[in-house]
């Protein structure tokens, strides 16, 4: 998959720009606050609906215009198709966004997802090791969204219950009564049924991941230490889900059945019944999948605890790459592959394991402030382009 053009109108620091796409490696080059990360937030924002940078979409107008574009020709493996993804903000009108796939309005802007398939890394990923679970949550998160249909469903389904339930829960605490609220069974059984999807896809997604993410871990270290994932729900006491190569719930072995819908939706309900008199206290829920996290070993030590600074980017950037091979071997084709400012983060050493391991992506854009000869060497036949004010031009 690579874009075959992209254009943005009034996006940030950038008026307009047209720009045609070939397949290989981009390479972004620029002073800083000059537009380059502004250029790899707008193919994400076309893929995933949303900036990972800003919460608000008003933050992505230029200033002084009242609307901003982004649109894109893709090439996937089904063909060409467009994209587009416009937001207009008006004092007294308020805000309106509306996408196009192929030129044609989509209902519901979740229909975006899964067409243009983008991974990205930014300098604040590196909170993947030490940061808060919520960090881990949204990795595995954002490419299960963009994989299946099924849990992307499930996903909103749960967020919407999980609001919903904590409403209640905070008027019941905030009442005194100790009677039970009557619409909480109703959003115990939808949470219940949704977390369990969001807990089976999570799971199955860190059993294909573990390999991927140590074999790059493995190239890109050297060798000299393993990367080992697991997955730790708050279903079942919060216990590590791993052993060997298998990835289990609950004390279970290796031999144990994989977990279902069915049976983690039961487990689900009797948590919730047995966990009522806290929540109640507490005003909120205190199981389910957004309560979990994804584990990290360095040599079966606890790399959200104890990993140097320069071991949190080597298994930062292990992680995205593993990413990038998972979604080749769901989606069977790679997606867009977005870097923003890594290289300066890498000794030469880990920035040239870096380059060969993205030889097999089919797209790659890269920001940087400036490239060692040596890096040129790796990347024959990359294009490179200098940003300077919002003004993108081919460099050779």
């Amino acid at each position: 998959m690579h874009l075959a053009t992209l254009r943005l109108q009034n996006f940030r620091n950038y008026p307009a720009l047209e720009l045609p796409l070939q397949p290989g490696v981009h390479l972004i080059l620029g002073r800083n606050a000059q537009g380059k990360t502004n250029l790899l937030e707008s193919i994400a924002y076309l893929a995933l609906g949303r900036s990972f940078r800003v919460a608000s979409d008003r933050d992505l107008i230029r200033w002084g215009a009242p609307e901003m574009r982004v649109a894109a020709g893709v090439d996937g493996r089904l063909g060409r198709f467009t994209l587009e993804l416009e937001y207009s903000w008006r004092p007294g009108e308020g805000a309106t966004k509306q996408a196009r796939l192929n030129g044609l309005k989509v209902e519901r802007l979740s229909q975006l997802l899964g067409n243009l398939l983008v991974v990205v890394f930014t300098p604040g990923d590196l909170e993947l090791v030490k940061g808060p679970p919520a960090c881990r949550r949204r990795m595995l998160d954002t490419e299960l969204v963009q994989l299946n249909a099924g849990y992307r469903s499930a996903f909103a389904r749960y967020q919407r219950a999980l609001a919903q339930r904590n409403s209640v829960l905070r008027a019941w605490q905030a009442s005194g009564s100790a009677a039970e609220p009557p619409p909480l069974a109703a959003w115990d059984q939808e949470l219940a049924e949704t977390g369990a999807r969001l807990v089976v896809g999570r799971l199955q997604a860190v059993a294909r991941l573990r390999k991927l993410a140590a074999e790059a871990h493995a190239a890109l270290a050297g060798g000299s230490e393993r990367l080992e994932l697991g997955y730790e729900c708050s279903l079942g006491g919060k216990r590590n889900c791993l052993a060997n190569d298998e990835v289990y719930l609950f004390g279970g072995s290796p031999e144990s059945p994989a977990p279902d819908v069915t049976s983690l939706t039961e487990v689900f309900l009797s948590e919730l019944h047995q966990r009522r008199p806290e929540e109640r206290r507490r005003g909120t829920t205190l199981v389910g999948p957004h309560r979990d996290d994804l584990a990290l070993w360095l040599d079966r030590r606890d790399a959200r605890i104890y990993a140097s600074q320069g071991q949190q980017r080597t298994v930062s950037l292990a992680l995205k790459l593993a990413e990038v091979r998972y979604f080749q071997q769901v989606a069977g084709e790679f997606p867009v592959l977005l870097l923003d400012d890594v290289l300066s983060e890498l000794d030469e050493g880990r920035q040239t394991a870096l380059a060969q391991a993205l030889g097999p992506v089919t797209q790659v854009f890269l920001t940087a402030t400036a490239l060692s000869p040596g890096l040129r060497d790796v990347w024959p036949g990359s294009f490179e382009y200098e940003v300077q004010d919002g003004k993108v031009t081919r460099r050779g």
